[in-house]
């Protein structure tokens, strides 16, 4: 009988293999942490866009650009203090950077930087808009207490 078809070397083998995927996959934290992550770096690099393209074309307003590097320097603080957790949200929001910073120039490079900079900005705001106050809030651990 193969030493494979033993339930418990099958066993050991799949723990190892689960043990191996969770140490070393990138994204095994909060996912809603990772999404804070994504959308602070999508806001980094249109917050770098916007004054590019007011100042070359007046595409966007100087409000716009405003408003979106104030956004922008929030995110980073929220997921600044959310690095201090661990270093995947460090790995993973530079992962992100480079990726949107990529497909920015992509398109800029055929004409559809501001095409990418509305898309952005409209993610942006969804995800950490003005309406979603609870982003930028400070983080709470509940604690019962005893009555």
């Amino acid at each position: 009988m193969s030493a494979l078809r033993q339930p418990s070397v099958l066993l050991i083998l799949v723990a190892c293999g689960l043990l191996l995927l969770w140490a070393f996959y990138p994204e095994n934290d909060d996912p809603l942490v990772m999404a804070e992550v994504r959308c602070a770096a999508t806001a980094l690099v249109l917050a770098d866009l916007l004054p590019r393209l007011q100042a070359a074309n007046g595409a966007v307003s100087r409000a716009e650009v405003a408003h979106f590097a104030d956004l922008s320097e929030r995110m980073s603080l929220r997921v600044a203090r959310l690095r201090a957790a661990g270093s995947h949200e460090t790995a993973y929001m530079q992962r992100m950077i480079t990726e949107e910073t990529r497909f920015r120039d992509d398109l800029s490079a055929s004409d559809g930087a501001e095409a990418w900079a509305r898309n952005a900005m409209a993610r942006v705001q969804s995800c950490a808009g003005d309406a979603s106050a609870h982003l930028f809030a400070p983080v709470f651990v509940p604690v019962k207490v005893p009555v």
